[in-house]
């Protein structure tokens, strides 16, 4: 199989945190992305929900991330009864 470059233009932060966590799973970069790719292929789909609503995925279009419904229900309920505790 012959291999190709792949040129991506994206924030330095974000590339330092991603190798930060690709290096912590024994990854590097290249791997990476070819794992993703391998995916999409595989499922016809992206690897993860994409959504224009805030908070319906913890991925939206445009790069900001946002929190997942199912991390602040237990927030909530956790502050539920401190809340009926005060009054």
């Amino acid at each position: 199989m012959a291999s190709v470059n792949l040129n991506v233009k994206l924030d330095s932060n974000i590339k330092k945190e991603a190798e930060k966590v690709l290096g912590d799973l024994g990854l590097n970069m290249s791997s990476a992305v070819n794992c993703f790719l391998r995916q999409v292929i595989r499922t016809q789909a992206l690897p993860f929900s994409l959504s224009l609503q805030v908070g319906e995925s913890k991925f939206s279009v445009g790069g900001e991330v946002t929190p997942d419904k199912d991390e602040e229900a237990p927030k909530a309920a956790e502050e539920a009864p401190a809340a009926e505790a005060e009054k």
